[in-house]
């Protein structure tokens, strides 16, 4: 029996003893708190303090940022920046070929086309069936549209060349190396409407004066 009063005389100190403990330390907390919220003035902050914006958030987070790490020193030692550039001026300079070379292919597809028409027209000549007229002047017709094409592709490829620096001689070279042929006219066609269109182009053939572009390749660019 004494021993049994001793054992729950024992349990109650312990727990006494961890209460107050327990009690102390809330109280230094507590007393912590208040003197870092008086010292700090954090009350009056958060009261003062507005809702921040993404942006804000966001300028905050990328403000001094410090990008010096062990990982960018190893790349800097072992990457040459030049090198780098060079790397990149020459996927540049692959890119611009490619995109010229797409260009070109372009406009001699379309004069491919040109060509087959061409051929059509040069068999169908030679029938002088009222069928074979509606068939020439479909196959003319289909030559003048790809003919068109054509130019505006080998337009195409005159301000490519331009914008990639080739500017001496750029719209001489494209035009040599891919020469577009004339309009073609049906054979059975409007006696007046031929004449005019010869006028036309015998005006245009005994134009000698120069253009923009003439003297931009001659005199403007070297000034």
């Amino acid at each position: 029996m004494w021993f049994v009063s001793q054992f729950v005389h024992g349990r109650r100190r312990t727990y006494r003893y961890f209460n107050s403990w327990f009690r102390i330390d809330a109280g230094n907390l507590k007393g912590n708190s208040i003197y870092i919220r008086n010292k700090y003035n954090l009350s009056d902050a958060k009261q003062a303090e507005k809702p921040s914006t993404t942006w804000e958030r966001g300028a905050i987070s990328v403000k001094n940022v410090d990008v010096t790490n062990p990982y960018l020193e190893t790349i800097r030692r072992t990457h040459d920046p030049a090198m780098q550039i060079k790397t990149l001026e020459d996927e540049l300079k692959g890119s611009i070929g490619q995109a010229l070379g797409k260009q070109g292919r372009k406009v001699l597809m379309w004069m491919k086309v040109m060509e087959q028409e061409r051929e059509k027209y040069e068999s169908l000549k030679s029938d002088l069936g009222p069928s074979s007229h509606r068939d020439e002047v479909a196959v003319v017709k289909a030559y003048n549209d790809a003919r068109d094409k054509a130019l505006h592709a080998r337009w195409e490829l005159v301000v490519h060349r331009q914008a990639a620096g080739f500017l001496v001689g750029n719209h001489k070279y494209v035009h040599e190396m891919f020469p577009i042929a004339e309009k073609l006219v049906a054979s059975k066609t409007d006696k007046s409407h031929d004449t005019c269109s010869k006028t036309n182009d015998e005006e245009l053939k005994g134009n000698q004066f120069g253009d923009q572009l003439d003297w931009w390749q001659k005199i403007g660019r070297w000034r």
